[in-house]
């Protein structure tokens, strides 16, 4: 796979930090959870015809003295590896992970012959590397996880499936014409792959020599990356300022050409074995940790891309081009996707959530004034039309008072709402306010629909339908005084009878709440809306009609502004690129553009 000037180069430059190397145990494991399904048995095999070879192997010499030594309180003993009359240093641990990253120990190995390249050497049964005295390994095998590429090609080069109905209906001599064929074919296979494995053997070797400047870079959800391995975050600071990609160019002994072709190659391998490739850019922005969850090609895909992406970096840092992702690699067309986007990684990634309709933002934000309001308008279009306002995106937003839109005449001269709805309409999410006639509420209203977005200054903030203002209130604008009454008596739990007159005496002698004012005269004690509002509605689910005083049934105001409240939020189509938010923000649907 190597030749022993290459090993020599891992060990001299500390390779093995940010990816180490791995046993022949955890090898296994790693290349099974990505599917690729082998074992200690065949990777034995597979060395000993000269397919396939650990990336290194050491001996560990004759057990001659025991260390203890204490860390963070804890008392440790650790069986050296030590010739007789050798001494090592007491903090040595007890496994290989820190022994390995120790350079001046592993190249003092690798001088004494004691950590070599297994390729240099002949053969030797597995079986006597492991010492039945002291129940270890005398002898480890050590690969780098990016081999699982080598030996995935090896296997899929080499490997027959079987099928078992059609075995069961040969008769022996088709099974010995058959037996014949697949061995012939065997070896045909293999002289083929012994002529192309030398390029899955070498991007192997190149992303354990760019892994500690790289892999952390491709362990990412788009917005943070994760350190791995041994590094300190001030550790691999240094590192990169000093890495010198050209010197490690030289060292590899490749052309541009050549390193393209490796990259395209691994690209593409990563897009086949990617049973999600068709979401490639939804799973970049996923975390590590639920990456790694992944099974099976999934994951493999996963290691793949790690590779592809530590040579397209370097290439970066090396060549005069950068190469295309994998979701380009055939030229597919960059302009209106989600990972065209220039504006920086949380734009494109809520481009991106929308794309796959995964994005928390609500379409709308339905204002309205208080506790009845918040509970009752969603319980009415649950019953009339059976929808849910939150699966619809509609986030309903209680006001607590029409002074908290109206504002302070001095300190807010357009309503306190203002900034909200200016930002959430420059954010794509529509803004809708209900509220009874109040105060200022009308001026206000006026003001904001004749006001220039700060945002986005091309049209103004916000449109006149938008702003929904009742000719009086929720209660006399869609239900008559006879219900009002009705509604009331129940409410007070029959301890006083209201009559339709008394409603409309004091909805004519009062201004702000008359309502209230009359409950209390009567009952001596507040009126609780939101229970008011509760009878209220239910008998606007029990008719979405009311009957006035002239005798004339009509639909009750409610549920118009409710129906133009879902047919709003079903048309606020969220973006997926620049081009199209742009192209909403102009469309007027926010706002009327400016002349």
């Amino acid at each position: 796979m190597s030749n022993p000037s290459t090993l020599e180069y891992l060990i001299e430059n500390e390779l093995f930090i940010a990816v180490r190397l791995v046993d022949a145990d955890d090898f296994v494991r790693y290349c099974t959870d990505r599917g690729i399904k082998t074992s200690k048995d065949q990777l034995e095999r597979l060395e000993k015809s000269g397919l396939f070879y650990p990336i290194a192997r050491y001996q560990r010499p004759a057990i001659k003295t025991k260390i203890r030594y204490v860390d963070e309180g804890k008392s440790y003993q650790w069986f050296g590896v030590l010739q007789e009359g050798e001494e090592w240093d007491g903090d040595l641990q007890d496994a290989y992970a820190d022994f390995i990253q120790k350079k001046d120990y592993v190249k003092n190995w690798f001088e004494r012959g004691i950590f070599w390249e297994p390729s240099t050497r002949p053969f030797q049964p597995w079986a006597t590397f492991y010492d039945k005295g002291s129940h270890t390994n005398v002898t480890v095998s050590l690969y780098s996880i990016f081999q699982c590429i080598t030996l995935y090609n090896l296997l899929k080069a080499t490997s027959i499936t079987i099928e078992e109905f059609s075995w069961i209906t040969k008769n022996e001599e088709d099974i010995k014409t058959w037996v014949r064929n697949v061995s012939e074919g065997a070896q045909q296979s293999i002289l083929r792959y012994r002529e192309d494995r030398y390029r899955y053997e070498q991007v192997a070797v190149i992303c354990q020599i760019l892994s500690n400047r790289y892999y952390p870079w491709t362990r990412t959800d788009g917005r943070t990356l994760r350190l791995s391995g041994y590094y300190e975050i001030e550790d691999w600071v240094e590192y990169q300022r000093n890495w010198n990609a050209n010197a490690v160019y030289e060292r590899l002994d490749l052309t541009l050409d050549e390193l393209e072709n490796l990259h395209r190659t691994v690209a593409l391998m990563a897009r086949a074995a990617d049973p999600l490739e068709n979401w490639y850019d939804l799973v970049s922005f996923v975390a590590v940790e639920q990456k790694d969850r992944l099974k099976n090609g999934a994951l493999f895909a996963q290691t793949l891309y790690s590779m592809e992406y530590m040579l397209r970096l370097f290439y970066k840092d090396i060549g005069d081009k950068e190469l295309n992702p994998p979701n380009r690699l055939r030229g597919e067309p960059r302009e209106n996707r989600a990972d065209a986007i220039e504006e920086g990684e949380l734009q494109r990634l809520e481009f991106l959530t929308n794309q796959y309709n995964l994005n928390p933002r609500p379409k709308m934000i339905l204002v309205v004034e208080g506790v009845g309001e918040k509970e009752q308008y969603p319980r009415l279009i649950e019953e009339l039309w059976r929808l849910v306002l939150l699966r619809m995106g509609v986030f309903v937003m209680n006001l607590q008072g029409v002074d908290n839109f109206t504002g302070g005449r001095r300190k807010d001269k357009y309503g306190a709402l203002e900034k909200l709805i200016d930002y959430y309409h420059f954010q794509q999410t529509l803004v809708f306010v209900i509220l009874d006639q109040e105060s200022r509420v009308h001026h206000v209203r006026e003001s904001l629909i004749g006001k220039p977005s700060t945002f986005y200054p091309q049209r103004f903030t916000t449109r006149g339908e938008y702003i929904h203002l009742w000719n009086s209130s929720v209660e006399f604008d869609n239900f008559c005084a006879a219900e009002i009454a009705q509604a009331m008596t129940e409410v007070a739990k029959g301890l006083y009878v209201f009559q339709a007159q008394e409603i409309e005496d004091y909805r004519i002698r009062y201004n702000g709440d008359p309502l209230s004012k009359l409950y209390k005269e009567k009952l001596d004690h507040g009126l609780r809306k939101p229970d008011l509002l509760q009878v209220l509605f239910g008998y606007a689910i029990e008719s979405d009609e009311m009957e006035c005083e002239d005798g004339v049934k009509r639909t009750r105001p409610i549920v118009e502004v409710l129906n133009r409240v879902i047919t709003l939020a079903s048309q606020n189509h969220q973006p997926v690129s620049y081009e199209l938010w742009k192209q909403n923000q102009e469309s007027g649907f926010f706002g009327e553009l400016l002349p």
